[in-house]
């Protein structure tokens, strides 16, 4: 019975106080529930987000609002795309039901997705541009459409090709 208590006594102490942290930064959650945010400022500085777009769209973020992720290449995409998730926000990226290359109905397909997300929606879009080296094939014509509309219908982009 004696070494249940201190056992018990033991346990309950290395629970309590500066065993748990109370000294250290290991209380400071808001310091490590800001590290995804700020990589994802600094990411946008990169793509040559002005400052008052960073702001909007990290408040997209903060608020858990749907953030359109755009751009000529899927792996840089759905990686930005999981910043925005680790940051708070909800990414949304082109995922069609059924790919059939870069054909006419593909394409439009394409286009209607960023209609709906873009102008009819109003949603946050986050455009991450094309692809830094060459791409065999060219430009990516998904992008080219996604890009081209957001700039038609006056949706800022820091590119336009």
């Amino acid at each position: 019975m004696t070494r249940l208590i201190l056992l018990l006594l033991t346990l309950l102490f290395s629970l309590s106080g500066s065993a748990m942290g109370e000294y250290s930064d290991f209380g400071r959650s808001s310091l490590a529930a800001n590290r995804p945010a700020a990589a994802m400022e600094t990411r946008l500085e990169r793509l040559g987000y002005d400052q008052a777009n960073t702001s909007r769209i990290l408040q997209s973020i903060k608020n858990g609002d749907q953030v359109v992720v755009v751009g000529g290449n899927m792996g840089r995409v759905n990686a930005v795309s999981n910043m925005v998730n680790n940051a708070g926000g909800r990414a949304v990226t082109y995922a069609p039901r059924n790919f059939s290359g870069k054909s006419r109905n593909s394409l439009e397909a394409n286009r209607s997705w960023i209609r709906y997300w873009g102008k009819d929606k109003a949603a946050t879009i986050l455009d991450i541009g094309r692809q830094p080296t060459i791409r065999s094939g060219g430009p990516s014509p998904f992008y080219g459409i996604e890009n081209r509309s957001l700039n038609n219908w006056g949706i800022y982009t820091p590119f336009s090709y």
